[in-house]
């Protein structure tokens, strides 16, 4: 798209769409983690919901783009059903047509391991999310390679029962507080005038 001149436009919030949009300019916009990261966030669709009409006015000015990224789990979910406006064009990461190729995925663990790829690329089909784990194992390289890719939630399991054995109570409730949030745990929500706010507003979701 950039090379048909087309500016590339990263945003976290459907507003911004509404915020950056240029009549005037071939625009595309990118919305990574679309409605949540690993499940759908009730939080995010209504968010959406409030300006949905407006973006689709904006896309029919065909100098506007729209591309949104989201988990498969999340995308069969109901509510995203209802988002008729992203469901015109889908292009599943996992179907036999786009997934990564065995070449692909053994650079991708080059990248990222570097010597110790050969280590692991016979486990580079055990998982979808086998970039992932390279990334995270780059991040995490005292952890045992072979048993981080052969059962990386064991492994993660194992840290999160570590934590809780040793004590590290301050840093096992905020693993979990960031599970509960979807990841997007806001410094303001900890504070004293907000928490009685955010905690009535949760339990309106549950």
């Amino acid at each position: 798209m950039k090379d048909e001149g087309y500016s590339v436009l990263l945003v976290t919030n459907p507003h911004d769409i509404v915020k950056f949009y240029n009549p005037n300019k071939k625009t595309l916009f990118v919305m990574d983690d679309f409605c949540g990261t690993y499940s759908i966030n009730q939080s995010d669709i209504e968010n959406l919901e409030s300006v949905i009409e407006r973006i689709k006015e904006l896309i029919q000015n065909k100098m506007t783009k729209i591309i949104v990224a989201c988990r498969l789990q999340i995308y069969q979910d109901d509510k995203f059903k209802l988002l008729s406006l992203f469901n015109t064009c889908v292009c599943n990461l996992l179907s036999e047509e786009l997934c990564l190729s065995y070449t692909e995925k053994k650079s991708i663990a080059e990248l990222y391991l570097e010597t110790k790829s050969s280590e692991v690329i016979q486990h580079c089909d055990l998982f979808h999310c086998f970039p992932l784990l390279c990334k995270l194992y780059s991040d995490n390289p005292e952890l045992s390679i072979k048993n981080f890719f052969k059962t990386p939630f064991s492994v993660y399991k194992d840290e999160c029962d570590n934590l809780h054995k040793k004590g590290h109570f301050g840093k096992y409730c905020a693993l979990a507080l960031c599970v509960i949030f979807n990841n997007r745990l806001e410094e303001e929500w900890l504070t004293d005038e907000t928490v009685g706010e955010t905690r009535k507003k949760n339990k309106e979701h549950v």
